[in-house]
C-alpha cells in the first residue's frame, strides 16, 4: 500500500501523562430597485384587473429579503476579490522557494548529517501525516484553507502566542526559512511560504523536505540520522513502534527526548499509533501489537547518546 493513499481525518496533539498501554478497542475507533415608503408609484388606468401585483413594492417582505441577500452576496464576493489581491501580492513579495530544496541539504551539512533520499520510507511517512497535518494529502485549497483556519483559532483562543506551523506547508517554510522567528508575522509568512511551496513542489518532495529538515533531538537533524541515532536501523526498516515514536518525538524533541524522558516518548509513540488507527492505517490488533512490540532503543553512532 503506497502512503502517499493514506488521509488522516484529523485529530488533537495533545498527550495524556498517562503510560499505561492503551487498550485499542474496537468500540473506541469504530465511530431592481428599492423604493422608500414615501416614495410615488407609477399612475395606472384601473380597468377591473389586478396589475398592481407586477409593480416594485418595498412593503413586500419577500422582495426585500431578496434584496438584502443580493446586496450581501455582492459584498462578501468583493471583499473575497480584494483579500485574494491582496494576498497575491503578500505572496508574490516573499522569498522564491526554487530553492528549498538545496537548503535542506545545506542544514544537513552544518550539523554533519545524511540525507535522506526517495523513496521516502512507508511507515515514517505515514506516521509523520497522522500525527502532524491530517489534510496534507487534500487538495491545494482544503489544505491552505486549513492552515489558516487552525492559525486563526489559535489566535483567537490563546491571544499573545505564537501559533507555529500549522500544516506541514507551513512548517517547511518555518524551518528553512526562518525557524528563529516567531509570532503574527512569521506565521503570515509561513503561510505565504507554504502556498508557494505548495504550487512549486509534490506532496512527496514536501514531505521528503519536512522528514529531512525535521529535529529528532540528540543533535539528530533528517530522518536518516535519527533511525540510526536512536535504533542503529535504517529507515525503511523502521518498525510502527519505532516510526510512531520518530514522529512523536519531533513535536517537542527535548521533553520527548526517549533516552532521558522515555515514559513521555512512549506517550509521544501511543499518541501517534491512535492517529493511525484514526486515519485507517492500522487496525486497533495492530497498533496494540505495535505498542507491545519492543522499541529496541539504542544508539549506534559514534557521538550519539547510548
Amino acid at each position: 500500500m503506497s502512503f502517499t493513499s493514506a488521509i488522516s481525518k484529523g485529530g488533537s496533539r495533545h498527550l495524556s501523562a498517562e503510560s499505561s498501554a492503551p487498550s485499542f478497542s474496537r468500540d473506541e475507533w469504530v465511530t431592481g430597485q428599492d423604493l422608500s415608503p414615501a416614495a410615488k408609484l407609477p399612475m395606472v388606468e384601473d380597468d377591473g384587473d389586478d396589475h398592481n401585483h407586477d409593480l416594485p413594492n418595498s412593503h413586500n417582505p419577500r422582495r426585500a429579503g431578496r434584496l438584502l441577500l443580493r446586496r450581501v452576496l455582492v459584498a462578501v464576493v468583493v471583499l473575497v476579490v480584494a483579500v485574494g489581491a491582496a494576498g497575491s501580492v503578500y505572496v508574490a513579495s516573499l522569498p522564491s522557494v526554487s530553492g528549498a530544496r538545496s537548503r535542506v541539504v545545506d542544514l544537513l551539512s552544518d550539523h554533519h548529517d545524511p540525507v535522506g533520499h526517495p523513496p521516502l520510507p512507508s511507515r515514517l511517512a505515514r506516521a509523520m501525516v497522522a500525527a502532524e497535518d491530517s489534510h496534507f494529502w487534500s487538495n491545494y485549497a482544503v489544505n491552505v484553507g486549513w492552515g489558516i483556519g487552525q492559525a486563526m483559532y489559535h489566535l483567537l483562543r490563546y491571544p499573545g502566542e505564537d501559533p507555529g506551523g500549522s500544516t506541514i506547508d507551513q512548517q517547511v517554510a518555518k524551518l528553512l526559512y526562518h525557524p528563529a522567528q516567531q509570532g503574527w508575522e512569521a506565521t503570515l509568512a509561513d503561510i505565504g511560504l507554504g502556498i508557494k511551496l505548495d504550487l512549486s513542489y509534490s506532496k512527496v518532495q514536501i514531505l521528503e523536505m519536512y522528514m529531512n529538515a525535521a529535529y529528532y533531538g540528540n543533535h539528530l537533524y533528517g530522518y536518516e540520522a535519527a533511525a540510526e541515532g536512536y535504533f542503529c536501523e535504517i529507515p525503511s526498516r523502521l518498525t510502527w513502534g519505532q516510526a510512531s515514536l520518530l514522529a512523536g518525538v519531533i513535536q517537542a524533541p527535548g521533553a520527548y527526548d526517549p533516552f532521558v524522558h522515555l515514559a513521555l516518548a512512549r506517550q509521544a509513540e501511543k499518541y501517534v499509533l491512535h492517529r493511525l488507527v484514526a486515519v485507517g492505517a492500522l487496525t486497533p490488533r495492530e497498533a496494540a501489537a505495535a505498542w507491545r512490540s519492543p522499541l529496541g532503543l539504542h544508539a549506534c553512532s559514534p557521538g550519539r547518546p547510548s
